[in-house]
């Protein structure tokens, strides 16, 4: 009798593990089922949100632009439906700035990718964070300006870079906080978000002109932003704090 419920013990201690790990991986298999199915209605918008970006010209107003290539396994990592890297030289004021815009379908692939870990992780130093807005045509914008340096043989580097985020619904933000939300969001999440860096030479022009350069840009991406908010018109909402509704112009 001893041996038979020693034998139902060993059987169960067996059993029920087995029964429990099943059940977890049954559970876990039916959330990536359900977490990474994406509403019929986002392919479209992703298109129009290629379709804006990739109509986008390389010269605009003094600003001549050359396509930057974009390393093979930044596009591995981030499997963005769109990445650009376009470098601008102002014909009229000798100044240069580089664009860099990155929308990906979900947006938990941007999670964790954005100046303060990727310029440290390629020998920058942070030097400066300020919380900014800018506005253009209309359109209420938040973001941070970073500050890096990087110090060579052959002299530093510093670099200004501007930078924000923007959901579908038009929500700007300034860092991952945004980010997160939008990624938690079981619908939102599949329309992706977008990261938008414009970077200049620290120094090479005033705080002053930097405001207006990245206004001029905010406009010269204008559509593309429309796009991304997924509006066809409307005012911008201003706003302080953390995030901003953004309007089409």
């Amino acid at each position: 009798m001893a041996m038979n419920r020693r034998q139902t013990s060993w059987r169960l201690g067996r059993t029920i593990p087995l029964l429990a790990t099943s059940a977890v991986l049954l559970a876990l298999l039916g959330d990536r089922t359900l977490l990474r199915s994406a509403p019929a209605q986002a392919e479209p918008y992703h298109q129009a949100v290629r379709a804006a970006a990739n109509a986008m010209p390389a010269v605009f107003g003094p600003w001549l632009g050359v396509d930057v290539p974009v390393p093979q396994a930044a596009i591995k990592m981030l499997e963005p439906n769109i990445i650009l890297s376009r470098r601008f030289h102002n014909i009229t004021t000798d100044e240069t700035v580089t664009l860099l815009l990155v929308h990906v379908k979900d947006a938990r692939d941007a999670l964790g990718h954005y100046p303060p870990v990727c310029y440290p992780g390629q020998g920058w130093k942070t030097e400066a964070i300020r919380p900014t807005e800018w506005s253009a045509d209309g359109r209420a914008v938040v973001g941070n300006e970073y500050e890096f340096s990087r110090e060579r043989v052959d002299g530093g580097s510093r670099l200004t870079v501007s930078n924000f985020f923007i959901a579908r619904g038009g929500t700007t933000c300034r860092d991952m906080d945004g980010v997160e939300l939008t990624a938690r969001d079981r619908q939102r999440k599949f329309y992706g978000v977008a990261q938008l860096q414009f970077v200049t030479d620290t120094g090479s022009i005033s705080p002053q002109r930097q405001r207006q350069v990245v206004e001029e840009f905010i406009r010269y991406v204008g559509p593309t932003l429309s796009a991304v908010a997924g509006e066809t018109g409307g005012s911008a909402a201003g706003g302080g704090g953390g995030s901003s509704s953004l309007g089409g112009a």
